[in-house]
């Protein structure tokens, strides 16, 4: 039973479980990051910042989130989700982006960088506030929900083509970082007023209290083995493709030496995560009866093919570009709302933040040796790092299907 302060109590706003409100607020934060994907690398860059520079923030990130991925169980244990969700999304995102928007010379932009990254460290709390209270039939239809609001919150990003061919990318982006500051502050103010700690986060808090809660060596043995530990090795393996594609990918299409697109054109990306948004409603009525661990292999072949497509696209073509996008986009999409859903109604309540926090911490180690050593690369072979996503990606898939046994028998007990 959920409780009585729990989010289905909720006095003010919607009605309804945390994943609810979090779903009437995301809009603010789509419409962020669905620039920051098309610009933010290309921004920094034009600011000032080189590409070394935003590999070594985003490395100098990765650090940061190692040790609060280290902390979050503890934390999440004595202040509850919600206290650690908000803080981190206060800095991560409304410092942020005040930051940027107040004071955009390269340092501040690379200080930036390693807050907005390393402050993701919420995410396990994060993921886990999402899905509980929630019932089991729902969390898929929930985390859907949440993906459809990523891809679709591009459609405005396209209206920003001819503010950068006329304003250059400097001002256009300042002029995009002023606009998501407001709108991110109040979505994360309702926030604040909205969301309530879950049943499963007091009785742990409880627990913790009373000397019961088992012994973070027990939490994760618990959340570690059998279909968790092939999902553990799917997340960092899909997670840290998709932080490097997401972190260089825009550079490498404006790079003279890879696709030379002209920076303008980046804004018509987003279409395609459009069309991936489209694809994925259409696939998502023919998943709900296939085993998850076939819908995922083929989320991972669409990555696979388009991060592949981009390596061997003809420079200066948008098209194949645009159909890459919408391959990764759509794969992205199918995976994550299956894995991430499957993932949190296997792993034990007790062990879900911490087991979601050390897997991140690997994720983010892996982050932190590899984004500098691509950044360095950039100025001289640009497309060559495409194939560290890839292989990746192609890493993932073989998990996958050396681990499909585990993962079938995990969805027949679910």
């Amino acid at each position: 039973m959920p409780h009585p302060t729990s989010s289905t109590h909720r006095r003010f706003g919607p009605r309804g479980p945390n994943a609810v409100a979090i779903l009437w607020t995301e809009p603010a934060w789509s419409l962020a990051m669905a620039w920051q994907t098309s610009y933010l690398t290309v921004y920094l860059v034009r600011m000032g910042l080189s590409p070394a520079g935003v590999g070594a923030a985003v490395g100098a990130a990765a650090v940061v989130q190692v040790a609060g991925l280290l902390m979050s169980g503890y934390l999440v244990d004595h202040l509850g989700r919600k206290t650690v969700i908000m803080a981190g999304d206060f800095i991560g995102w409304v410092l942020v982006l005040g930051l940027w928007v107040m004071d955009p010379r390269p340092l501040m932009l690379a200080l930036g960088v390693v807050l907005l990254n390393g402050f993701a460290f919420v995410t396990p709390a994060w993921n886990s506030l999402f899905a509980e209270d929630v019932e089991p039939a729902r969390v898929s239809y929930y985390f859907l929900i949440l993906q459809q609001l990523t891809l679709f919150g591009g459609l405005l990003v396209p209206i920003m083509a001819p503010v950068v061919a006329r304003m250059g990318v400097r001002a256009s982006g300042h002029l995009a970082l002023s606009i998501s500051w407001p709108l991110v502050s109040a979505a994360w103010l309702l926030r604040v007023l909205w969301l309530r700690e879950s049943s499963v986060g007091h009785a742990q808090r409880a627990a913790r209290r009373a000397g019961t809660h088992p012994p973070l060596g027990d939490r994760l043995r618990a959340g570690l083995h059998g279909a968790n530990l092939v999902l553990a090795g799917l997340r960092v393996l899909i997670q840290v493709a998709v932080g490097l594609w997401a972190t260089f990918a825009p550079l490498i299409l404006v790079a003279h030496r890879a696709e030379a697109l002209p920076p303008s054109t980046l804004a018509f990306l987003p279409l395609g995560s459009t069309v991936a948004g489209g694809l994925v409603l259409v696939l998502q009525r023919r998943w709900r009866k296939a085993v998850p661990a076939r819908v995922m292999g083929a989320a991972l072949v669409m990555m696979v093919a388009g991060m592949a497509t981009v390596s061997l696209a003809p420079a200066g073509r948008l098209v194949p570009v645009l159909v890459a996008w919408a391959l990764v986009a759509a794969g992205q999409a199918l995976f994550w709302t299956l894995h991430t859903t499957q993932w949190m109604a296997a792993l034990p309540d007790a062990a879900r933040v911490d087991v979601q926090a050390w897997v991140g911490a690997v994720s983010a180690i892996l982050m932190a040796v590899l984004a500098p050593l691509l950044a360095g690369l950039i100025p001289y072979m640009p497309r060559s790092i495409n194939g560290t996503w890839t292989v990746l990606t192609a890493a993932g898939l073989v998990v996958l299907v050396l681990g499909r046994g585990q993962l079938r028998s995990l969805s027949r007990r679910s």
